[in-house]
């Protein structure tokens, strides 16, 4: 059975989230989709604005749906099912989860990934994350929160384009949030028409899980905000040993995990015979692997993003090249290919390296 597709969307209080999911929900290509929803506090609007456009609505009430035990997200996911299975709703085959204005969406993130239930039913191709134009720059700068969300999407849009007419703020708000997440396909609709905003997420949304190598990143590129979120990444131009990288990562994770807030990337594996591996991890949860059978046009050197608060890039920097020179690498830059016998040196199967004892759970 093929999973369904879920995209998360998150954005600060007033961004438009509920708006622009509305647009999304008439538009012809989203006939099959349904909502799970967060209301925060004791008397909720989203859902009954929702419900103009669409009867597959789901709530999660009293709280904010990423501090919400993991089973009353199950529970709502559940009521759906069981709706569907029944002729209440409509069938579907896309949901679109709408996190509150105050939400950090990591532990919903974490959720899809480690429920067995979403995971045997839904696979999270994106998470989209809505900008105020006019008050975008100051929100960034003034709240953590909204800084996160940025930070964690895969695709940011810029709503409410007709409320700024001042010359150049767009182009500077794009750049802060380029800043913020410099992997984010930041979307800037020309007009406000509904159509093209809608058309161009959808589009997006659909090309948001294949990740495109950062170029021009070897070293480090970092901006900092008032929030202390750093944006940063590293090309390492010599094959990593697979298990020396993931305990490598594992011990970042156990002693910055909160801090970490995003790292990804696709890497040239020393132990594989085929393409990247690409690799996903959101504060302490790494996320399963995924082996690619070939590199295509993508140069083959590994590319990593960190999205960090309040760590400095050198030192995550200077923790990866010392641990791949104590497992036999030579370190990152150009220093040479001809590497010592790394640490997790061993056999391939079906061109893919061979999980290790003691090698971190996650990897595969």
């Amino acid at each position: 059975m093929s999973l369904r597709e879920a995209t998360v969307i998150t954005g600060f209080l007033g961004s438009g989230k509920t708006t622009l999911l509305n647009q999304m929900l008439v538009h012809p290509q989203n006939a099959r989709s349904a909502v799970l929803v967060n209301e925060f506090g004791e008397v909720g609007i989203d859902n009954h604005l929702l419900r103009f456009t669409s009867e597959r609505v789901a709530v999660v009430a009293g709280g904010c749906i990423c501090c919400s035990v993991r089973e009353d997200i199950e529970e709502a996911v559940r009521h759906l099912l069981e709706q569907e299975e029944e002729g209440v709703i409509p069938p579907f085959e896309h949901l679109y989860v709408e996190t509150s204005g105050l939400a950090d969406p990591a532990p919903l993130i974490q959720t899809f990934q480690s429920s067995p239930v979403l995971r045997s039913r839904f696979e999270l191709t994106s998470v989209v994350a809505t900008v105020d134009a006019a008050l975008g720059t100051e929100t960034l700068n003034r709240f953590t929160d909204a800084a996160r969300q940025v930070a964690l999407a895969d695709v940011v849009i810029v709503t409410k384009m007709d409320l700024c007419n001042a010359p150049g703020h767009v182009e500077r708000l794009a750049a802060e949030i380029k800043a913020v997440n410099s992997d984010a396909k930041v979307l800037v609709p020309k007009t406000p028409e509904r159509n093209e905003v809608v058309s161009m997420l959808l589009d997006q949304v659909r090309a948001a899980r294949n990740i495109e190598p950062a170029r021009n990143l070897s070293g480090t590129r970092v901006h900092l905000l008032n929030t202390g979120i750093t944006s940063f990444g590293l090309v390492i131009e010599q094959p990593l040993d697979w298990t020396a990288f993931g305990v490598w990562l594992t011990w970042l994770l156990h002693r910055h995990g909160s801090d970490v807030l995003r790292v990804k990337g696709l890497l040239w594996v020393s132990q594989s015979e085929g393409g990247p591996v690409e690799f996903h991890a959101v504060q302490h949860m790494v996320f399963p692997p995924k082996h690619h059978n070939e590199w295509g046009a993508t140069p083959q050197q590994s590319h990593l993003t960190f999205i960090v608060n309040n760590l400095e890039a050198s030192l995550i920097e200077r923790s990866l090249r010392v641990f791949m020179r104590l497992a036999g690498e030579k370190g990152l830059g150009n220093e040479g290919r001809n590497a010592a016998m790394p640490l997790g040196a061993g056999r391939t199967i079906g061109g893919r390296p061979v999980r290790r004892p003691g090698a971190p759970r996650w990897m595969k």
